[in-house]
C-alpha cells in the first residue's frame, strides 16, 4: 500500500518538483498539493494523508500555528516541516505542536526519500544538521528563554511499560544534553554500561538515534525539560 503525502508550500514551482520526486517512487503517492490558505484544514480533511509536509519558511505564522495545532490531534498523520533555515525557537514551537520531521530544502532526492519512508515508519526525522542544534537546545533549554516544555522531571510518567527504571534515567539525562560520560558520572556506571543502556532504549522505542529517542520522549511526556 502506497503511503499518501500532501505538500503545502507557497513555491509552486518547488512544491511541483517535489510531487515529481515523489510519485516516481511506487511506495509513494502525493495526493494533493496546495499552499497555505484559511481553507487548508478542510484540504486536510478531504484527503486524510499519512504524511504533511509544511513549509517552515512560510510567513503566514498565523495559519501555519493554527494548522499545527489543529494537526497535533491527528495521530494517523506525521506532519514534518520542510525549511531552508530553521531557527532554535521554531524548532521549540514545532515540537511542542507536535512536528515530528525537520526535513532541510536543499537535500538531495535520494536522501528526501529515505526521510519520507522513515516518517512513513511512523519514526521521526531528523536532518543531521539540525539534530545537533537541537541537542544543544536541549541541553540548555533550563537556562535560555527558549522552552520545549513545562515539564520537571518530577512530573514526568516513566514508560516502565517499556523501558527499565535504569534506562528511563538514562534518557532523561540524554534530554537534558549529556554525553555518555557524564551519565555513567551521574548515574555511578561505567560509560560503556550507558552505551549499552542508550542501544537498549533505541531498540525499544525503534528509532535511530538518541535525538529521535528525546524527541519521541517529549512527546510523550517521559522526560522532563524545563
Amino acid at each position: 500500500m502506497q503511503t499518501t503525502i500532501m505538500i503545502i508550500d507557497d513555491h509552486q514551482l518547488y512544491r511541483e518538483g517535489l510531487r515529481h520526486i515523489l510519485n516516481g517512487d511506487d511506495d509513494l503517492q502525493v495526493v494533493h498539493v496546495t499552499t497555505l490558505s484559511d481553507s487548508i484544514i478542510a484540504e486536510y480533511e478531504e484527503y486524510k494523508p499519512q504524511i504533511v509536509f509544511v513549509d517552515g519558511n512560510s510567513e503566514k505564522n498565523t495559519l501555519l500555528n493554527e494548522m499545527l495545532i489543529y494537526m497535533s490531534d491527528k495521530e494517523e498523520t506525521q506532519v514534518a516541516l520542510l525549511s531552508d533555515f530553521v531557527t532554535n525557537q521554531e524548532i521549540a514551537a514545532a515540537i511542542q505542536k507536535g512536528v515530528v520531521g525537520f526535513l532541510l530544502k536543499d537535500m538531495d532526492s535520494q536522501e528526501f526519500i529515505a526521510a519520507v519512508k522513515e516518517l512513513s515508519n511512523d519514526n521521526a526525522y531528523i536532518h543531521p544538521k539540525i539534530s545537533k542544534r537541537l541537542l544543544l537546545l536541549l541541553s540548555k533549554s533550563s537556562n535560555d528563554s527558549i522552552s520545549l516544555g513545562s515539564l520537571s522531571a518530577s512530573d514526568v510518567q516513566y514508560p516502565l511499560h517499556i523501558l527499565t527504571h535504569r534506562e528511563c534515567e538514562v534518557l532523561q539525562l540524554l534530554a537534558a544534553g549529556k554525553n555518555n560520560r557524564d551519565i555513567g558520572v551521574d548515574l555511578y556506571i561505567s560509560e560503556k554500561t550507558v552505551k549499552n543502556h542508550v542501544s537498549s532504549i533505541l531498540k525499544k522505542l525503534d528509532v535511530a538515534d538518541r535525538t529521535q529517542a528525546v524527541l519521541k520522549g517529549i512527546r510523550n511526556n517521559w522526560v522532563g525539560i524545563s
